[in-house]
Parts: C-alpha cells; structure tokens; sequence
C-alpha cells in the first residue's frame, strides 16, 4: 500500500536521481554538502483501523548530491478493534553516482542496483537538476504557491496533487504527501550546508548481499522509458506536454504493477489461518515488490477480516486507473 500512495513522491525523487554521469559534470542541488536531519511523523484511519506513524530521517550528501545517503527509521502503531499492534521499520540508501545500495535492518541485508539510464535525463536537462525537476514538477501540474523559513532556510513551497514539498536549492525541507484519509509528513529540524563530509559518514552495515527481485528490476527499467522519452524529445529542458505524458504512462504501469500484487498478497491472506501464514504472505508481497518486510505477531478471523477488506478498498481503484487517459483523471481515482 505504502508504495502505491508514495508513487508521485518516488517518481519526483526519481527525475532526479542519475545514471552514468561524473561528480565533475553532475548537480543536484545547488549546494555542495549538506546534513539535514527530519522528523516523520503521520496517521490514517480507514473502515475502522487507525495507524500512527511517527520517525525520524537524516540526509547526508556532498559533492552536489553525486553522493548521497537517507536513513530513515519509524514506529507504526495499528490499532484495530481494540488491539494494537507495532511494526518498526529501519533503512539506509547510499547512493554514489549511478549505484545505488539499499541496507535493510528488518530483513538484515543489503542490496545494489545500477540507476537505469536516467543519465538521459540528465542529457536533457543539460545537466541542472534542479531547473529539470522544477519542470518535471510542472509538468506534473505543480505549482509554486510561495516560501517559509524551516530550520534557519528559506525555502520554496511546491503543491502538486496530493503532495506538497519546500525546497532550498533543490533540497527538501519539508515533504507531505495527502492520500485520502493517509497523511505523512517529513519536516526538517536541523539543517548544515557547505560542511565537510567524511567517508565515515556514508557507512554502512555489514549485512548480506541480496539480489534486486525480478519485478523491483523491471519497475527500475520502466523508469528508464521515461528517461528515453525526454532525451529523444531533444529539448534542453523537460517538454510540458511529452514529459507530462511520459510520466503519466510510468506512473500508471507502476500502479497497475503494484495492484496486482496487492491482489495476489489479498488471496493468499484470505487463506491465512495462523499469523505464520500471513506472514509467508506478506514476505511473498514485500520480495516481489522491492520492500521491506513487517512481520506481524497476532491474526485473527477480525484482524483478517480488516486486512482483505482494507486491501479490497483499494483494490477497487484499479478499473479508474485502467480507464485513466491523463494524469488528472489517474489523480482523481485516489480521492
């Protein structure tokens, strides 16, 4: 569900992202390191169930963002008819150029994947990052609406549908995402720029290596279409209606991937009779898809009956999307 309600943020997240360019020639952001750290903080409450989700998240870059780390780790408390329940969830992603490793402490491993030539995008926007992703955002419908002081910086306001982002120099200060009845909220507390930055910083734990799930790759690789899709155009910047279109199209297959799954995840949770059974269901979901595992402690005929109705809701979004020609109609199906 997470991954399907935070598409618009990963895809704005992914515009900027790079493939294979040189700390020389790449940017970013338009400051040369920084360390910022964030509280998370968010809620939902849906036929019944409610979710606290509270946080906290550091970035750590230098050389414009050619290097990168985001470690981010949070408490979701559920509470469904009467009972609750706690799931943690902890994460690193370092990223130096176009590779890119994910460490995961919930599932105690690590994994490494090439960005998949979004080096084109990069091409096309004659390599300033932030001017493209001020486009792409655009492009996506959004606006700048003003500026605010957070954490000693002022920054810009952008509001697109469903989400909401301050940045300086291309570095977000506050994010907040609006899906429904889901809210999640990040907001800077503590800012640094220009500072040095050690390779100590970028450490990592010792963990297994793991190999990026078959359906995560080809999620990366449509990602790349839309890259194509902007080089080919041949502007110096992103095309308003080519590059609209091109992330529409992503955006769209991306959602329709993840329903799927949820639709396999919700029979075989019909199935599930004992929490080690619905646990093999969620570690089933969460390998195809490329996220981290949250194994639950308790399942009753309730806590099921919540679960697949919850997923079904969901679920019924999927003709709208199917039917969906721009992105304001693929926008209106989450409301």
């Amino acid at each position: 569900m997470k991954r399907l309600e935070r598409s618009l943020t990963m895809l704005v997240g992914m515009a900027l992202c790079v493939g294979t360019v040189t700390a020389a020639t790449f940017k970013k952001y338009e400051v040369k390191s920084g360390k910022v750290t964030y509280r998370i903080s968010g809620s939902s409450d849906i036929r019944g169930m409610t979710q606290t989700l509270r946080g906290k998240k550091r970035l750590i870059f230098d050389q414009y963002g050619f290097r990168e780390l985001t470690e981010e780790a949070t408490v979701m408390t559920t509470e469904v008819m009467g009972q609750k329940q706690v799931s943690k969830s902890h994460r690193i992603e370092f990223r130096d150029g176009t590779k890119v490793t994910v460490a995961d402490y919930a599932t105690r491993s690590c994994m490494t994947m090439e960005a998949p030539g979004l080096a084109l995008m990069v091409k096309a926007a004659k390599n300033n990052l932030t001017q493209m992703g001020e486009e792409f955002l655009k492009g996506l419908g959004g606006r700048k609406v003003g500026s605010k002081s957070i954490a000693g910086y002022r920054c810009d306001v952008w509001v697109l549908k469903g989400m909401k982002e301050c940045l300086y120099k291309g570095v977000p200060l506050e994010v907040e995402t609006k899906m429904g009845p889901i809210l999640r909220k990040e907001i800077a507390v503590k800012a640094e720029f220009d500072i040095p930055v050690s390779a100590s910083d970028y450490k990592l734990p010792d963990f297994p290596k793991q190999e990026l799930p078959p359906q995560a790759q080809a999620m990366m690789e449509a990602m790349a279409g839309m890259g194509e899709a902007v080089a080919q155009s041949g502007g110096a910047s992103l095309p308003a209606g080519g590059g609209e279109r091109g992330a529409f199209e992503t955006l769209k297959a991306q959602s329709l991937q993840q329903l799927g799954l949820m639709r396999e995840l919700n029979a075989c949770l019909k199935k599930s009779a004992t929490a080690r059974e619905a646990n093999i269901c969620g570690r089933s979901f969460s390998q195809k898809a490329g996220t981290p595992f949250e194994p639950i402690e308790r399942w009753n005929d309730g806590l099921k009956r919540e679960a697949t109705q919850n997923l079904e809701e969901i679920l019924q979004v999927e003709s709208c999307i199917r039917a969906a020609k721009t992105m304001d109609e693929f926008s209106r199906c989450n409301e």
